[in-house]
């Protein structure tokens, strides 16, 4: 909580890209950020979110080109979409992403050059497979989750 409480505001993070801006209702501006450790196999320069709640303006900004990514669309717009030149339809329950990140680089922090951790998770690739092997990753229904 670098800045009081107002972290919703100015996350801090560490990836391909860095926190710019967020316009409340508006957007959320993403940069690419140079310090990143892969960051010459990072195609683009940025990334706005912009929420559009109503599922018809939304289709129209992607129709426009206004939007190269839309979701939530309901099922009439999803079946035009399927005919229109130029859109493509992804089916998926979801955008969203779930994942476990491990610092291996970033031993001087947000916005600073890469340089080498002494853990044994980034010195030894034999830490980090055995994790990986440890992750149980079947579906699970939902009586197994409770």
């Amino acid at each position: 909580m670098a800045r009081g409480g107002d972290d919703t505001n100015h996350p801090s993070c560490v990836g391909p890209f860095r926190f710019v801006e967020r316009v409340g209702g508006d957007r959320i501006v993403l940069k690419k950020d140079p310090n990143y450790y892969d960051a010459d196999k990072v195609h683009l320069d940025g990334v706005v979110y912009k929420p559009i709640p109503d599922g018809n303006v939304r289709l129209a900004n992607l129709r426009s080109g206004d939007l190269q990514v839309g979701d939530q669309m309901g099922p009439v717009d999803a079946e035009s979409a399927l005919t229109e030149p130029g859109l493509q339809l992804f089916n998926s329950p979801s955008l969203g992403y779930q994942g476990i990140g491990l610092n291996v680089v970033n031993v001087k922090g947000l916005g600073q050059k890469p340089g080498k951790l002494d853990t044994p998770i980034a010195r030894d690739v034999r830490v980090r497979e055995a994790f990986e092997l440890a992750v149980d990753r079947r579906p699970r229904t939902a009586r197994e989750r409770r």
